[in-house]
Parts: structure tokens; sequence; C-alpha cells
């Protein structure tokens, strides 16, 4: 998988340590990360029953240190792949007219970022919990996750 600017928004890191309240205050706008949605340790619906939404490592790892880990709360999307953003028009301006009526749904969701430090993960990961009940699950399509 190759990343884009388009995976990850970044934000100016920190090297102050800060505070929950400090980091919040930060995120003056959301942080974006939109990835594939794999198959993680299978803990979340199994073991806990809280079924979570994995990003693609490969892109938790793009965040970096732009985002502290922690539990998170916004807002997410299921991106259909081939139409990962809106329709242009020619002077450059989103087309929402058309747009609106195929846009994806938006859910809330409370998110993972971290290493799990209970499981003892070598490998951090992003999961979402959507606060919505789906049919079937959908890994291969592309989540966007706006952390607030």
């Amino acid at each position: 998988m190759t990343l884009t600017p388009a995976y990850v928004m970044i934000k100016e890191p920190s090297n102050e340590t800060m505070s929950a309240t400090e980091e919040c205050r930060r995120l003056a706008e959301p942080f974006v990360v939109t990835g594939e949605v794999v198959h993680g340790f299978g803990r979340g619906s199994k073991e806990l029953g809280i079924p979570t939404a994995n990003v693609d490592p490969e892109v938790v790892k793009a965040i970096g240190t732009q985002l502290e880990s922690g539990i998170y709360y916004g807002f997410c999307q299921l991106v259909p792949t081939t139409t990962a953003t809106a329709p242009q028009v020619s002077n450059g301006v989103v087309d929402t007219t058309a747009a609106h009526e195929s846009r994806p749904p938006v859910y809330g969701m409370v998110c993972s970022l971290g290493w799990n430090p209970q499981y003892n993960n070598t490998i951090r990961s992003l999961e979402a919990y959507i606060l919505h009940k789906f049919d079937t699950d959908f890994y291969g399509s592309t989540l966007r996750v706006a952390i607030c």
C-alpha cells in the first residue's frame, strides 16, 4: 500500500508532554485518517463483545508522533473505494448537489489509538468502535476517521 497525504492529515508534532485536556485543545480541528479496514487481533467482538473496525497498520505507522496514543471520540464514514472524494467541477468547487444523495452516512465513533498494554501488543493500532449496527462485516472497505 502506498501512502499519500490523503491518508493522514498532518498536524504539527509537539515536543512537550501534555495532559489530555491540553491535547484536546491542540486538536483545533479533526485529525483525519483514511485506510483499509483489516482483521485485528480478534478480541473486540469475540472476547469483549465490542466489534471494532481496525485500520491498516501501515496507515497507523504514518501517524507517528502526530497524535498521542489514547481513547478518542469523533466521526467516521465508510467510503467507497472508487469514489473516495466528491466529484469536482471544472472550476475546482466540490459539486455537492448530485454527490449529496450518494454520500455515505457519517457515524459517531470512539476509537483506541495505541498499543493496548493490557494485551502487551507490540504493534500500534487504530480501532474504531462505530456507533451503528451493521448487518455484515466490511473488511477491505475504506474507513475515514475524523478524530475530534
